[in-house]
């Protein structure tokens, strides 16, 4: 028997159930907020050190869900069982979890009145509770405008290389006027253009016998470079002291700057990312609300749209790329938006056949509202200001929703971990709703 209040850290080899290592969740450290997998939760735990998972906390003696409040509750243990067989308990709105057969869920058995919870193991799943929990972090060091941009090259860009090497930055604008005009202030704000060689040959000038090793030396710069310059200012050809370091090429504008592309990598983009490997850095998760919004703005610009459907306007994005669409949904989710994905087939003849790809869509009135009101878009799409469009309804909040459950398989045998926090028990991974306790058909609370 593991004696939950004197336990830290443990690795036992038994029966007992668990998430799977690659869950994702939020937990803060020493009042730093974090966000990764179970397994990283995991190795981060020493005796030391005090830790906080995300989950639901009573507020109040009443029985309802709205009695209860997201918030970080201490964690009491975080165990290792080892290898274990999970399935994959799949939801509508494009989620899931891997669970092992006995763990507790939180559920509703009445479809209709959703009067009380329970914590069920997935045998009696019809349907879980998801959250979108608005989630503060630490403001990053970065301009805001600098987060749109990094947003747009996730959705829409890709590096200039040069055998290997980092040449420049190219973003697929779609020679939208909106986005080129802010592409163009970005250039002339952090100055991308080549004032480089106008320095050198300056100091060739003033200074003739100067050789190459001290030229490179003071200004970073190749043999060839330094020979061309040198030659020119020999024969009297003039530099000029500044030319634009972008330029418009079939619908891509193209940042020409090796010094811009390292300074976009060195936050945490990686130089081998393509259209399906690209994912969101570490640091967007855990920073300010205004920071996610501004990455997420400049996100939905490059591969998102809005559009009406009936008398509401739906937001979306597509993407070839699964685990990109997962990692924004779950930044959404933090901003307290609802969102789903599903899965397409392309057509015939569309440049990605017969390739399947992914689409991202925010439907809900409230959650639509938020994201025009929080994010928003660079470029013109519908107006969301009508009362029509996004009037308010009877549903909650949407920082509770149940789901139900599309499909559960088996997924193999996964490292598992558990998480036992205090009070209520209950914490979020993966955006659904977890008790992390030994005993299962726990009744929770009445609403």
């Amino acid at each position: 028997m593991i004696k939950r209040h004197d336990l830290i850290k443990t690795e036992v080899e038994s029966a007992e159930n668990g998430i799977a290592e690659d869950s994702k969740l939020y937990w803060k450290e020493d009042g730093y907020l974090y966000f990764g997998t179970v397994k990283e939760l995991y190795d981060h735990v020493s005796k030391d050190k005090n830790i906080d998972v995300l989950g639901l906390m009573r507020i109040n003696k009443n029985n309802a869900l709205k009695d209860y409040t997201p918030s970080f509750l201490k964690m009491e243990s975080c165990i290792y069982y080892g290898l274990k067989d999970v399935w994959r308990i799949k939801i509508n709105s494009g989620r899931y979890i891997d669970t092992t057969k006995n763990f507790l869920l939180l559920t509703t058995r009445n479809r209709s009145r959703k009067d009380r919870l329970y914590s069920e193991p997935l045998n009696n799943l019809k349907e879980v509770l998801t959250g979108n929990l608005l989630i503060q972090g630490e403001k990053l060091s970065v301009e805001n405008d600098f987060l749109i941009l990094i947003g747009l090259w996730i959705a829409d860009g890709s590096w200039l290389k040069s055998n290997g090497y980092l040449k420049g930055v190219r973003i697929a604008s779609g020679n939208n006027p909106e986005i080129i005009s802010f592409l163009n202030t970005i250039r002339d704000k952090y100055s991308v253009h080549s004032i480089k060689r106008y320095r050198i040959s300056e100091f060739i000038k003033k200074s003739p016998k100067a050789d190459f090793e001290e030229v490179n030396n003071r200004f970073g710069c190749s043999h060839s470079e330094y020979w061309r310059i040198k030659k020119k200012v020999e024969n009297n050809e003039s530099f000029r002291k500044f030319t634009k370091g972008s330029t418009i090429v079939d619908q891509n504008y193209i940042f020409n700057s090796t010094k811009f592309a390292n300074q976009l990598k060195s936050f945490g983009l990686k130089k081998y990312w393509q259209s399906h490997s690209k994912r969101v850095s570490p640091q967007i998760f855990t920073s300010s609300i205004k920071n996610r919004c501004s990455f997420l703005k400049g996100y939905f610009s490059g591969d998102g749209s809005a559009f009406f459907s009936k008398d509401n306007i739906i937001v979306s994005a597509t993407s070839v790329n699964k685990s990109l669409l997962q990692d924004i949904q779950a930044l959404l989710s933090s901003l307290g938006i609802e969102s789903s994905i599903r899965e397409a087939k392309a057509k015939e003849g569309d440049y990605r056949h017969p390739n399947k790809y992914y689409i991202i869509s925010i439907r809900r009135r409230r959650s639509v509202k938020e994201f025009y009101s929080k994010i928003g878009f660079i470029k013109k799409v519908p107006e969301c200001s009508r009362d029509s469009q996004v009037r308010d309804t009877k549903e909650n909040n949407n920082s509770y929703i149940f789901r139900k459950v599309q499909k559960i398989e088996y997924a193999g045998r996964k490292p598992v971990y558990n998480i036992v926090v205090q009070a209520t028990g209950i914490f979020i991974a993966n955006g659904i709703f977890c008790h992390g306790l030994e005993e299962p058909n726990i009744e929770i609370e009445e609403i």
